[in-house]
């Protein structure tokens, strides 16, 4: 699945539609579960996104919201099926803590994100060198199997900075950030182009300016 159509994000979705079909019945949530022989924690748990809904549930919920056309109903169970799926970064769970699984989990749906990194370059912003060398310090040991796992992690998950419909993103990097040396010259030479680059993509980047405005970055030669 692509990021654009993350599962939290059909989640969220689904929870605006199911909502707005109660509301214009003029439901409250208590007689709803009812109806359906939910808890009505189930059934706020359900609006809020904070679960999911089967398409078995929603076969019988859509009725009753009075929701009756077919190609609309079946455009609900696209949301219900597609909020059910694992998002590409839950095969790193063997790797990553359930912390970074969760903050990618909320990145993904994100519309804006902000950060203010004082010691090492974001991870979303890292090269491969320079995330291989970082990730040595923090895990003690030398490249191997989950290093390169970790690596990948980041890399991949840079595809959201380029990604159709992209959060708007803004980053503010203390000073250390790029005097500290992270491997070596050459990979902290690299790393500081990276950000250049990435830098001057919000003025020619096909995504247009929305994605990263707010984002400048000055480097003394």
């Amino acid at each position: 699945m692509e990021d654009s159509a993350s599962p939290l994000m059909q989640r969220w979705r689904l929870r605006r539609e199911l909502r707005t079909a109660r509301l214009r019945k003029e439901l409250t949530q208590k007689q709803v579960a009812e109806a359906m022989e939910w808890s009505l924690s189930k059934m706020n748990r359900i609006e809020k996104a904070k679960t999911g809904i089967s398409t078995n549930d929603l076969k019988v919920l859509l009725p009753y919201y009075g929701i009756k056309d077919q190609e609309r109903i079946e455009q609900l169970l696209a949301l219900a099926r597609a909020a059910k799926q694992s998002p590409w970064w839950q095969s790193y769970s063997d790797v990553a803590s359930p912390e970074l699984l969760e903050l990618m989990k909320y990145e993904s749906a994100s519309s804006a994100i902000s950060q203010f990194e004082p010691e090492f370059v974001p991870g979303i912003l890292q090269t491969e060198e320079y995330a291989s060398a970082v990730l040595q310090v923090f895990n003690d040991e030398r490249p191997g199997q989950r290093v390169e796992r970790l690596v990948k992690l980041r890399t991949e998950r840079r595809r959201l900075l380029s990604r159709e419909n992209a959060p708007r993103f803004s980053f503010v990097l203390d000073e250390p950030v790029i005097r500290r040396v992270a491997g070596s010259d050459a990979v902290m030479r690299q790393q500081l182009q990276h950000l250049v680059n990435v830098g001057k993509l919000q003025k020619n980047n096909a995504i247009r300016r929305r994605t990263f405005e707010g984002f400048d970055i000055a480097v003394d030669n």
